[in-house]
């Protein structure tokens, strides 16, 4: 289940998705997931030893995603 931070500086809340429902919503495994952080593909907010994602930053990943999916198809 997302968590809602509240920005102490402007009072905008932010919903967080835990690895797990970041998986869900990009349909990709954790390895994959893992990997498109590290490759810069997916930002993520790391809060202790997890990652942490915002569902703009999912968006992003999954805009990116289809960019490159469509770049594949299209060769």
């Amino acid at each position: 289940m997302a968590v809602e931070i509240t920005c102490d500086d402007c009072g905008n809340a932010t919903l967080l998705y835990n690895p797990v429902e970041a998986q869900e919503k990009l349909d990709r495994s954790e390895n994959t997931i893992n990997r498109h952080r590290r490759e810069g593909w997916l930002e993520g907010i790391q809060i202790g030893q997890a990652y942490y994602y915002t569902e703009n930053q999912i968006r992003e990943g999954i805009r990116l995603q289809e960019e490159r999916e469509a770049e594949r198809t299209s060769k």
